[in-house]
């Protein structure tokens, strides 16, 4: 399943190389824009974004996603 937006919450997320190593993940998913914000541990990815390839990135980063919308 493909969506627009997906925002996720990744716990694990808490300084600016877990930015920086989820963001680079994400990136090569070729998505249009990633927003990380570590102080709150949510991720927002827009583009046509497929969210099983999203997650999976994620966790190949090293890092948990415990909830998505």
């Amino acid at each position: 399943m493909a969506v627009d937006v997906l925002e996720l919450v990744v716990p694990g997320l808490r300084c600016r190389d877990d930015v920086r190593v989820v963001s680079r993940a994400i990136q090569d998913l070729d998505v249009v824009t990633v927003e990380i914000d570590a102080a709150t541990a949510r991720v927002v990815v827009r583009g046509e974004v497929p969210v099983q390839a999203v997650r999976e990135a994620i966790e190949q980063a090293g890092y948990e996603v415990s909830s998505w919308w």
